[in-house]
């Protein structure tokens, strides 16, 4: 290994370790971080001290995220509420919104009906033709070829 301040190899293979001489987190030995050893008591006091002297700046750090993230919160909610918008206008300008009465009647035509005498549910053609929208229950009302027969 090597000593931190000067480049020297040093022998640390008799568990003899040299505490670190300078307050750089770079100073603490890399055997330290990188296993299970306990550091001497020498070390003890240096490293509570690289322990707290990043605090105040890690306290800072969280404050500000703290706020970035209410602020960031305030901007989505903005974003959401801006998209909602124009999804709902968006939707008004549907091209289905513009068929005109007589090709909704065709589409309706193509709907397969099934006419059994066991189906009397409102789950089937023609009702559920007039829950898609109001123009097209105003359509499907209209279609007499809907109505000709169903059961009660």
């Amino acid at each position: 290994m090597l000593c931190f301040q000067c480049g020297t190899a040093v022998d640390l293979t008799n568990s003899a370790r040299m505490p670190p001489t300078n307050n750089s987190p770079h100073s603490i030995r890399n055997e330290l971080l990188t296993s299970n050893l306990c550091p001497l008591e020498s070390e003890i006091p240096y490293i509570k001290r690289l322990i707290a002297d990043p605090q105040p700046r890690l306290d800072a750090l969280n404050a500000q995220i703290d706020i970035l993230q209410t602020a960031l919160a305030k901007v989505v909610r903005e974003r959401d509420d801006l998209v909602c918008h124009t999804q709902r206008y968006r939707a008004v300008l549907s091209p289905i919104r513009r068929l005109p009465p007589e090709l909704v009647a065709e589409i309706l035509k193509l709907v397969p009906f099934t006419r059994k005498i066991e189906d009397k549910t409102i789950r089937q053609p023609p009702w559920t033709l007039g829950h898609i929208c109001r123009s097209w229950r105003e359509t499907a009302l209209g279609c007499p070829f809907l109505w000709r027969s169903f059961t009660l």
